[in-house]
């Protein structure tokens, strides 16, 4: 598993997961909140597949990495109607979360294509 910093989930020497990325996200879930434990001197998580992954507070700091600052205008995509181009779209049937989001942070809105237009379909 990708979120595993054991010998053989992760190469301390070159910083790298010994994991493949294609199914991060359905590979990395937990069955509700009360898999996450925390205090002030450790973070436990319960995952879904059995793993279990106990995180020192004093490691978490040693391994946070400071994100680059970033100006607004980076992260935010600003239009008019003669400038946005295609609108930004995602599949219902390979929705994905972060892509949503990304989109969505980044625009302002995202349509979802793919969906049912009933009444009923709305409902859910």
């Amino acid at each position: 598993m990708s979120h595993l910093r054991s010998v053989n989930a992760y190469n301390h020497t070159t910083n790298q997961r010994k994991s493949k990325m294609l199914n991060l996200f359905e590979e990395s879930r937990i069955s509700d909140r009360s898999a996450v434990t925390y205090d002030a001197k450790q973070l436990s998580i319960n995952w879904a597949d059995g793993h279990k992954t106990v995180f020192d507070s004093a490691d978490l700091i040693k391994m946070l990495v400071k994100p680059q600052q970033k100006q607004p205008r980076d992260l935010y995509h600003l239009w008019n109607g003669s400038t946005i181009g295609p609108l930004p779209t995602v599949q219902n049937s390979s929705f994905s979360f972060p892509e949503f989001s990304q989109k969505f942070v980044q625009f302002g809105f995202v349509s979802v294509e793919g969906i049912e237009q009933t009444p009923e379909a709305t409902e859910k």
